[in-house]
Parts: structure tokens; C-alpha cells; sequence
């Protein structure tokens, strides 16, 4: 008995790791998940993943290990007992450790932090600060492509945006000879941006938009404009901020600001163009650039898929102004099956439902199907567009029984690389 207790409270904290490791160990990310997925789902009804080889995963397994000593001491009653409770049992016991755990890496981040800080201190590369709820990362891998044809441009990698992940950017990428350094910068609440800011200190910033992602998160949209805001103004007065006119929240991101406004709108220019163009560059230089870029992995890109299907890999993540472009998108090719598939959407908070409605409503202007594993999406369906399916084995099963060379598949938002291999051919 008490070897099966401590083996079900192992496997179970092994998952509870991989949840906090995929949310940032932060709790509430963490509990934002609970809330929109449920309790019963993810305490008793989950299939086991494992967590990362990291070392901050090996310090909270080391925890739970000496835990589950004293748990192998009880006696067989109290077993009894704690094998009915085993998920909050390994709650309890990888929370308090991720907890434990945050003392060393608190010291990591600064002294991370403090050799970045040193570094921006005593270069004289220019730093552009880029957040928003969506379109960073592509906004920043473009205006760098587009900039390097003349400059010497870094960047942040990937989509490392946390203040950590710019330190860690910047001590790696940051050279002498550098002469741009573009910053993508991201938060779940506020001050985070400003945190950023206080040691890389931008002299351009740019909005890229304002959405309702992670919202659950910021609390409001007022919590949201005014983190993203917090970009502009660290700016000098010197500096130059780029703000998405058409985007919600315009006039709070430019009010009391001492930098120049410049407001561009997304329908006519694209930014990294007018960027690079205010930062030196001719015309010609940027449009010879600019034709020969292609769209970011998982960002909209089209490859073979499954049956002799086309696939658009659209998997990096999933917000709801990405969603209907994509809806608007699979309109546009002529095939005569089209299905979008979807885990759904997440940390939209009070938003959810509206935000789904308003995805519901232009998905019913088409005959395009929705397959998803997110019940919300089934409930408000009205004309039975939507396919609802427990898992993604069974999601990708009845792509697999339905598509051939004239089928179009739009991955919407994340999925497992092994699902992603399963559709997309040579992936």
C-alpha cells in the first residue's frame, strides 16, 4: 500500500511540474488554467506529462522525493486517506517547492539582469522596445531583417520576453559593434514591462496592438493598456513611440507622454517599414527587403499535410484578432473542405464568451468547420459548424477520416509536437 501511494503521488507531481513549467511557475497563470478548465479535469482526469530536464524541475523533484520519505512513514490509515486526496497531496507538495525554489532563482535572475544592465550601460547601440497583445515577435523579426540590410542589428531570441529572457538576450547578443538592439517585451501584469525597461532603456517603442489576451491575468483592459504603456513611457523625451492608431486604448497609450507620438495604422503602413524608414533607410532598400520576407514558423505558414492536404501552421499561439484573420484567410483558398482545428483559447477571463461569440459569428459567414477539444466553443454553436472532441487523438482521428487533396486544415493556437507531425508531412 505504501508503495502504491507514493508511486501515484509521484506520477502525479511529475505532472503538476510540467503544468507550472509550462505557465511560467507562476501561480496565476497556473490558476487561471484551473479556473477555465476545471478542478476534477486537471486533479483526477489528466493523462500524465513529464516536465522538462531542467534544473529547477531536479531541485522541485528532489523536494517531492524527501517529501514522499515522510509520506512512506505514515501509517497505512492515513494512507488510506491521502490516496483518495493524492492530486492535492502532489499539489501541496510541488506548490510549497516552486515556492522554495523561487529563492535561488530570484538571485539567478538578478545577477542575470545586473550583467545585462552593465552591458546596455556601456554600449552605444540604439534600443527598441516592441510589446503588445500580439504580432511582437513578427514585428521584431521583420524590423530586424529590414535594418540589417544597412546597420548592425541584435535582437531578443525567440520569443524570450520576460525580463530574464531579455537578459539573457542581450548577454548573448549584444556586441560592440552593435547599432540596434530590438527588444520584444511581454507581461502578465503590471510593472513587468516597466521592470524591462528600468535597465534596457529604450529610446523607440512600438504598440503593436491591443487585444484581450491574457486577460484573466491583467484583471481589466485599463490593468492591460496601462502595463503596455509602461514602454512609452520610459521613453525620453528625446525618444520616439510608434502607436497602433487603430487599435483599442489609443488615446490612454498616448496621453502625458514626453516622447513624439508617431501613430501609423496597420490597414495602410506596416511598421517595421515606417521604422526602418524614420531610422535612415531609403525606399528601395526597404522594399528590396521587404518583398523577400515570408511568414514566421507557426505564424501562417502553408505546407503539405495529411491525404495530400494543405495545411496553414498557425500553432505558435492563439488570440482571438489571429483567429479571424485566419477564418478570412481559409476563405480565401479554393478548396472544398476547410477545417480550423482548436484547443481553444486561453486566460481570456470574463472575455471567453464574448470573444468566442464574435469568432462563432464571422466562422458562420463560411462553411468552414471547427474542430475542437474547448466545450465553450460547442455550447455556442448555432449551426453546427462545431465539432467537439475529448482529446486530440480523437480530434486528429476525424481529420484523419476526412481529408484528402481538397481539404484545407488551419492549425489555430498549440498542439503537441506529436499531433503536429501527425498532420503537417516532414514536420
Amino acid at each position: 500500500m505504501r508503495t502504491v501511494f507514493c508511486l501515484i503521488v509521484l506520477l502525479k507531481s511529475l505532472d503538476f511540474i510540467y503544468l507550472f513549467q509550462i505557465k511560467e511557475y507562476r501561480f496565476d497563470r497556473f490558476f487561471s488554467s484551473l479556473f477555465e478548465e476545471g478542478l476534477w479535469p486537471i486533479f483526477y482526469f489528466r493523462s500524465i506529462k513529464l516536465p522538462a530536464k531542467t534544473l529547477r524541475n531536479f531541485l522541485i523533484l528532489l523536494m517531492v522525493l524527501f517529501s514522499l520519505v515522510f509520506l512512506f512513514s505514515l501509517p497505512v490509515s492515513s494512507q488510506l486517506w491521502l490516496l483518495i486526496l493524492f492530486p492535492f497531496v502532489s499539489f501541496l507538495i510541488v506548490s510549497l517547492s516552486v515556492l522554495l525554489t523561487k529563492i535561488p532563482v530570484y538571485f539567478y535572475r538578478q545577477s542575470l539582469i545586473n550583467k545585462a544592465r552593465l552591458l546596455i550601460r556601456n554600449s552605444l547601440a540604439v534600443f527598441i522596445g516592441i510589446t503588445g497583445s500580439y504580432g511582437k515577435t513578427t514585428t521584431k523579426e521583420y524590423l530586424c531583417q529590414i535594418l540589417s540590410s544597412r546597420y548592425q542589428v541584435a535582437k531578443t531570441e525567440e520569443n524570450m520576453n520576460t525580463d530574464v529572457g531579455v537578459a539573457l538576450s542581450v548577454i548573448k547578443n549584444l556586441k560592440k559593434n552593435t547599432q540596434f538592439f530590438i527588444v520584444e517585451m511581454g507581461a502578465y501584469k503590471k510593472g513587468e514591462i516597466k521592470a524591462i525597461c528600468d535597465f534596457v532603456k529604450p529610446t523607440l517603442g512600438i504598440i503593436t496592438a491591443i487585444g484581450n489576451q491574457h486577460l484573466a491575468l491583467f484583471g481589466s483592459q485599463e490593468n492591460l493598456i496601462a502595463t503596455k504603456k509602461e514602454l512609452l513611457e520610459a521613453l525620453p523625451s528625446s525618444g520616439r513611440a510608434y502607436v497602433n492608431a487603430e487599435t483599442v486604448g489609443f488615446k490612454e497609450l498616448t496621453k502625458n507622454l514626453s516622447c513624439e507620438i508617431i501613430p501609423f495604422y496597420p490597414s495602410k503602413t506596416k511598421i517595421e517599414e515606417l521604422a526602418a524608414f524614420n531610422l535612415g533607410l531609403s525606399e528601395k532598400e526597404i522594399s528590396s527587403v521587404a518583398k523577400g520576407l515570408k511568414p514566421l514558423p507557426k505564424r501562417g505558414s502553408f505546407y503539405q499535410g495529411i491525404n495530400n492536404s494543405l495545411v496553414i501552421d498557425d500553432s505558435y499561439n492563439s488570440n482571438v484578432e489571429g483567429f479571424l484573420v485566419m477564418i478570412k484567410r481559409a476563405e480565401t483558398i479554393k478548396k472544398q473542405n476547410k477545417i480550423i482545428i482548436s484547443r481553444g483559447i486561453i486566460e481570456l477571463g470574463k472575455e471567453k464568451e464574448p470573444s468566442y461569440r464574435r469568432i462563432l459569428s464571422e466562422l458562420n459567414k463560411t462553411r468552414i468547420n471547427l474542430y475542437t477539444t474547448d466545450k465553450l466553443f460547442k455550447i455556442l454553436d448555432r449551426k453546427n459548424q462545431v465539432k467537439l472532441f475529448k482529446n486530440d487523438e480523437e480530434l486528429f482521428k476525424a481529420i484523419s477520416e476526412v481529408c484528402n487533396k481538397e481539404t484545407l486544415i488551419v492549425i489555430e493556437g498549440k498542439f503537441s509536437q506529436n499531433i503536429l507531425r501527425k498532420i503537417i508531412l516532414n514536420y
